[in-house]
């Protein structure tokens, strides 16, 4: 654990799971009141996986293929416990991916619970092909297999952004959803919506939804 903290990964880890819970909340809760949005904060729901639970995890490859991360604040490469950090489904493919050796520079892999795939950012050191069975992508260029998951139910393509956490995005969507029953909303702007799992099930209810994940600046609008 005390490589995760020093990457800068977990940096609550050495602590009791009563106190990283409770430090957690009062940052929340702290932040909103430095917002002065007077909102109530409700109680925090934790992770039933204390650990291993990110079910997205980048990771950075070494001049050998091996896979780890830049330590905090710093451009040295490190090597941590990934099982303290992902689930097991990520941990395995790390290891075929390290054995395989044509990992370079950052890459992501993806877990939806049951798929995984990879993203590499940068052009393989090797064939894809001697990966073996595999959904790979290069950004959103698919090399191999089916690089695309499936998250409540959404697709989510190579490049799409959803929660790091699977268990804690159901409860998300499941306490967003009941609150959009009972307010019964004549339409609704979803802000940093990512695959638009939070409005998705309203919009399949009828209500009309106009969804905002990111925009693009045009060069020539660009000052004006």
């Amino acid at each position: 654990m005390e490589s995760l903290v020093e990457a800068g990964l977990l940096p609550l880890a050495l602590l009791p799971r009563a106190e990283q819970l409770a430090r957690a909340y009062a940052r929340t809760a702290d932040a909103f009141a430095r917002s002065r949005l007077g909102v109530e904060i409700a109680p925090l729901v934790a992770s039933p996986r204390e650990t291993g639970a990110r079910a997205r995890l980048k990771l950075r490859a070494d001049a050998e293929g091996r896979l780890g991360f830049h330590r905090a604040g710093s451009h040295d490469w490190m090597q941590v416990p990934l099982e303290a950090l992902a689930r097991p489904e990520i941990v395995a493919e790390a290891a075929r991916i390290e054995a395989w050796g044509g990992a370079r520079d950052e890459l992501e892999i993806r877990s939806d619970g049951t798929s995984v795939a990879t993203v590499l950012f940068a052009p393989p050191a090797r064939p894809v092909a001697d990966l073996g069975p595999a959904n790979v992508a290069q950004g959103a260029r698919t090399l191999a297999g089916r690089p695309t998951l499936r998250v409540g139910g959404l697709r989510v393509s190579a490049l799409s952004f959803y929660q790091v956490n699977l268990e804690i995005n159901d409860a998300i969507v499941a306490r967003v959803e009941a609150e959009l029953v009972r307010l019964s909303p004549s339409r609704l702007l979803d802000l940093y919506a990512g695959i638009g799992n939070l409005s998705a099930r309203s919009a399949a209810r009828g209500v009309p939804a106009t969804l905002v994940e990111g925009y693009v600046v045009d060069p020539e609008r660009k000052g004006r």
